[in-house]
């Protein structure tokens, strides 16, 4: 297949392609972390900018605080 010969994947002692069981590992920690820490503030912002008038301000407020976010813990962490 050819998504076998694009993703090198590890493979099991039987010689089997684990690319599903990857794929489907890192959409659920990716999905249950974004419910855990990302909902909840996102949930607020929108809830601050419903009387904004202008869409354009809740695109770029919700551009920038998570950009800010990362920036603020990720340099301590030593993410980037």
């Amino acid at each position: 297949m050819v998504v076998q010969e694009l993703i090198a994947a590890p493979q099991s002692e039987s010689g089997q392609n684990n690319v599903a069981g990857i794929a489907v590992t890192v959409l659920w920690y990716g999905f249950g972390i974004a419910l855990v820490f990302a909902a909840p503030p996102a949930w607020i912002l929108g809830y601050l900018l419903r009387p904004a008038l202008n869409q354009w301000v809740h695109v770029a407020v919700f551009f920038a605080a998570p950009t800010l976010v990362f920036w603020v813990l990720g340099g301590p962490l030593g993410l980037g």
